[in-house]
């Protein structure tokens, strides 16, 4: 992949990037909550926000955190369990605050002579009124009518309106990088929130006609990913998704493309490529499609084995459990007489194991015409072990009841933690796998339509 067009204006910013250093934490809390208050910090990494320490006011309700080694990037800070501030730290040896809580004149912390979180707090400025006005527009698209007779002109002024949005944020943010120019709210996050736009690269006039083209291969190319220090913040995981649900197809090999794209990206600093790849094991495996797990299992696993997450492992050894041609895991589960049914003793010469729940929408939406192929083809076979994630009783009886559910009905009464739902890795109902008589997985994770199809082949 050629080199990042738009990096260019950040690489003398960068030059001036802080190390890690001491930093005080400090202030003083107003109001009733002074005598005394627990003062918790948290650092960002990603969306997580791990514990970096807890202190008490004294009786004035002073406090201060002494720190070491703190890297650049968002914090949170919260007094007792009221609200929260987010804070930037890491450049500055100290960090003033004052709270005010549980009174008329304020609910929060102020911070004082800060140029840091002042960077911070113009940024977020923008971005809220950047953010209104798209809302706005979403809206306005929303609501109009797809047999609109103007619908196609309607839509062009949307896109117009988009576009102008777009540019006047990132022109906004570039006022921002003049006044600011040494902060890491101006060298990392304004990278991370800028959307690039084709009409502002003139050189790009004639490989583009439209943004969304245009995004789907420069969607980050104002984010330098040489450095971790994008991952102290929240943002970049927006980015990911904002991608991956926008300007990505989505088909297999959509999430294929971009799957590479992105870790080539992250490729430019170990921490970020392990990070990325957490990443996109996590959202894939709680939104599908499974594939796409197992194509990063197989690509970039061992890349990223020496850091990989407990919980990324056990994900791993799941699919290779649940993988086609494997025997699936025994269930014996009580159905609503309470007499336990073992799934591998259920006749059939094809099975399916139907994840879904009486509160889920899609479940009960989706479930009479799920119930209806099982009428078409029980007479040649078909046997559905259907499992509801409730927690009531009496609702998953009713849903029954008023689905008129017939086939092999059983629950644990546990939702999500239902020991089924764990051994067979269910992130989302309703969820379809498909075995064969001998209990052998063909497929899993499957829409309907494709079961209809195996179906169509199994029980000729």
């Amino acid at each position: 992949m050629q080199k990042n067009i738009f990096l260019l204006f950040l690489s003398l910013l960068l030059a001036g990037v802080t190390q890690a250093q001491k930093v005080e934490v400090k202030g003083v809390i107003n109001g009733p909550l002074s005598h005394p208050t627990t003062i918790s910090l948290y650092k960002y990494y990603g969306n997580d926000l791990p514990l970096v320490g807890t202190i008490e006011t004294d009786k004035k309700g002073n406090f201060s955190f002494e720190l070491d080694g703190v890297d650049r990037g968002l914090y949170e800070i919260q007094a007792a369990d009221y609200q929260s501030e987010v804070i930037v730290l890491g450049s500055e040896p100290v960090v003033q605050l004052r709270g005010t809580f549980g009174v008329p004149v304020g609910n929060g912390f102020a911070i004082e002579n800060s140029q840091e979180n002042d960077a911070y707090s113009v940024l977020m400025n923008f971005y809220s009124i950047f953010q209104s006005h798209m809302d706005s527009l979403n809206n306005v698209m929303r609501s109009v009518d797809p047999f609109n007779p103007f619908k196609e002109t309607k839509t062009k002024e949307v896109t117009a309106a988009r576009d102008s949005i777009i540019k006047a944020f990132n022109n906004s943010i570039r006022v921002a990088e003049q006044l600011f120019l040494e902060t890491y709210a101006v060298q990392v996050l304004a990278p991370l929130y800028m959307v690039p736009s084709y009409q502002d690269f003139p050189q790009f006039k004639d490989n583009y006609d439209n943004n969304s083209s245009f995004r789907h291969l420069h969607y980050f190319d104002y984010i330098d990913f040489t450095t971790p220090e994008v991952l102290n913040n929240p943002v970049l995981e927006v980015k990911y998704f904002s991608y991956l649900n926008d300007y990505t197809a989505h088909d297999i090999k959509g999430f294929e493309f971009a799957v590479n794209f992105l870790m080539k990206l992250a490729s430019a600093n170990p921490e970020v490529r392990d990070f990325t790849f957490e990443y996109l094991v996590s959202v894939f495996n709680e939104n599908g499609p499974v594939e796409i797990v197992e194509y990063l299992n197989n690509n970039f696993k061992d890349e990223c084995t020496s850091t990989m997450s407990e919980e990324t492992r056990e994900i791993f050894a799941k699919m290779e459990q649940l993988k086609p041609g494997n025997v699936a895991p025994e269930l014996s589960i009580n159905d609503i007489n309470y007499q336990s049914v073992s799934l591998h003793e259920l006749a059939g010469k094809a099975k399916v194991i139907y994840f879904w729940a009486s509160w889920c929408p899609h479940c009960m939406e989706e479930t009479p015409d799920v119930y209806d192929m099982y009428l078409k083809y029980a007479d040649k076979g078909l046997a559905f072990y259907a499992i509801s994630l409730d927690k009531d009783y009496s609702s998953w009886v009713k849903a029954i009841q008023d689905l008129g559910l017939t086939w092999t009905n059983v629950s644990e009464l546990k939702e999500w933690e239902s020991y089924s739902a764990g051994v067979y890795n269910i992130q989302k109902t309703p969820t379809i796998i498909l075995l064969d008589e001998n209990n052998v997985i063909v497929k899993r994770d499957i829409p309907p339509y494709i079961l209809e199809k195996e179906l169509d082949k199994m029980l000729k």
